[in-house]
């Protein structure tokens, strides 16, 4: 019989997470009448399917324990698959980041194209991080797979900033004037943000 089944779900390194489950058997007494200590053996043996659903069992191991009270324990560990997150998610977010990071590589002069590009992949990115919500695990702490997002989304949150900012700059004058004796050209502004994003 099962005396009791114990399975801590910590999703915090979703979609790279392990999870371990605990499971606890009592065997009846009329069998241990006929057991003497050490004649249980201490082995599992895990016969069905590896792959189940989004895990696959990695590790199984089984410990007796409080022979007395007639208890064995198995702990199953299993493993997430983290191929179709990555396809689905991770790979379509660097593609975005990087075609927002190339807006900086537009000429300064085709303002428009570049804001509008940004933009376009700001909201294509917001959209895929309100479906991906909808499928993750449920939990009332923030996962790996939401800090990768706000990080791209910060990214081109940054870059539509730093083209307004552009833009402005480059309808009012071309040069920066700083402290009225230094002056700074638009095009290495521009190339030291691409070096520092």
């Amino acid at each position: 019989n099962i005396e009791d089944v114990s399975c801590t779900f910590d999703a915090f390194y979703y979609p790279l997470d392990k999870q371990e489950c605990e499971l606890v058997f009592s065997l009846e007494s009329n069998l241990m009448q006929h057991i003497q200590p050490g004649m249980i053996e201490t082995h599992a043996h895990y016969l069905g399917e590896k792959l189940i659903s989004s895990f696959y069992v990695n590790e199984i191991s089984s410990t007796a324990y409080n022979i007395s009270e007639d208890n064995f324990k198995i702990n199953l560990i299993f493993v997430r698959q983290p191929v179709l997150i990555m396809l689905s998610t991770i790979i379509p977010t660097i593609m975005l980041t990087s075609i927002g990071y190339g807006t900086l590589y537009v000429k300064t002069s085709l303002v428009q194209v570049r804001l509008i590009v940004s933009l376009t992949t700001l909201l294509v990115m917001y959209t895929l991080f309100s479906n991906t919500i909808q499928i993750l695990p449920k939990t009332s702490y923030v996962k790996m797979v939401d800090v990768w997002f706000l990080f791209c989304i910060s990214i081109l949150f940054f870059i539509i900033i730093f083209h307004y900012t552009t833009s402005y700059i480059f309808d009012e004058r071309d040069k920066v004037k700083l402290f009225h004796s230094y002056t700074i050209n638009l095009d290495y502004v521009i190339k030291s943000v691409r070096y520092l994003v």
